[in-house]
């Protein structure tokens, strides 16, 4: 797990197409250094073999509250992988006390992402005929 540079914005938005079949978000990754815009106060990624086969996003969304988003790519998933990749993140920013609220939101067809989610503890608060949305105080 490493702090994503601009120069990985290639292979991040080839791993968007490959687990959501658009680079569309990728789009807004917008790896700035100073953070401005729509872009993600902290993204990570993590490697294999010199490729990145997963990402980790937290995008501020109001004072003390980040948005998660996270892709790993689909021959790593089942390998617990995204539980140590989000735990690596969640870890680092109770340290930091950068946010106390973290949100996110996952399909609900995406039974392992759910599990995964609950799992480090983020709870339901709303959802939609398609999609559930969690937050994890910290």
């Amino acid at each position: 797990m490493r702090t994503a540079f601009a120069s990985d914005y290639g292979q991040l938005a080839a791993l968007q197409q490959t687990v959501y079949g658009t680079t569309e978000a990728t789009d807004n990754l917008a790896i700035r250094p100073d953070f401005s815009g729509e872009c993600y106060f902290f993204l990570w990624v993590l490697e294999y073999e010199l490729s990145i086969i997963g990402w980790l996003g937290i995008k501020v969304i109001a004072e003390k509250k980040g948005s998660v988003e996270l892709a790993l790519h689909p021959d790593f998933q089942g390998k617990r992988l995204g539980q140590v990749f989000l735990s690596s993140g969640i870890n680092f920013l109770r340290l930091e006390k950068i946010f106390s609220v973290l949100k996110l939101d996952v399909l609900k067809e995406n039974i392992a992402a759910i599990q995964l989610y609950k799992k480090l503890g983020f709870k339901a608060i709303s959802s939609t005929s398609i999609s559930i949305k969690f937050q994890l105080i910290l």
